[in-house]
């Protein structure tokens, strides 16, 4: 959940555009909100980047957030990066899928796909790249754990190169699968309504 504050000063960001915010200077309070409805983190970032790399930041800056089973995220956060380093920490992402009929599914097998699925499957997971780049893969999620490096940090970098850079192809490979049985889920669901739109910002904790 972000609150934006104009700045009268040059930041970061001023070369980007936000749909909601423009392209005018500001500040986002950026806060991590329970499903007691508690916040329990908050970030300042630009008003105009967008919010999707700073999700996990907050889950692991404090005790609480790290005791989190479910993040619920605006579509601001839909990335398959996301998807991938959420699952790599030990959480669920949840995001909203208002659009699910335009997004595609990816399966290691797509000729075992029911023909009345076919239209929805957008390719192949490309197994070997995750399993070459799986070291990596497991020492970028430790160096976020031991908080070496932030999520929000990682996420922009490979977001900057989604397609020179082998390990966010990778990871964008995970992202797919997870997604992909994020979707399946709200698929089987008899309404997407099942998922509350209030609960779209909010992380749930863990019961004791």
């Amino acid at each position: 959940m972000g609150n934006s504050s104009p700045t009268t000063r040059q930041g970061e960001a001023m070369n980007l555009i936000n749909a909601k915010y423009g392209h005018e200077p500001g500040l986002k309070a950026y806060t991590h909100v329970s499903d007691q409805f508690g916040p329990f983190a908050t970030q300042t970032i630009p008003a105009t980047v967008n919010e999707a790399p700073y999700i996990l930041d907050g889950l692991l800056m404090t005790g609480t957030g790290q005791k989190v089973r479910e993040q619920y995220a605006d579509t601001g956060g839909f990335t398959d990066h996301v998807f991938a380093v959420t699952a790599l920490l030990g959480f669920q992402f949840i995001p909203p899928h208002p659009d699910l009929p335009s997004k595609r599914l990816y399966l290691f097998d797509p000729a075992s796909c029911p023909k009345e699925l076919k239209g929805l499957i957008g390719g192949k997971v490309r197994e070997p790249v995750i399993s070459s780049n799986w070291p990596d893969i497991l020492r970028s999620a430790a160096t976020m754990v031991a908080g070496a490096m932030p999520p929000s940090q990682l996420l922009r970098k490979f977001a900057a190169y989604p397609r020179q850079h082998e390990l966010a192809v990778a990871l964008r490979e995970i992202g797919r699968v997870e997604r992909t049985c994020s979707s399946s889920t709200v698929c089987s669901m008899l309404t997407c309504s099942a998922v509350p739109r209030s609960a779209s910002i909010k992380a749930r904790p863990t019961t004791p």
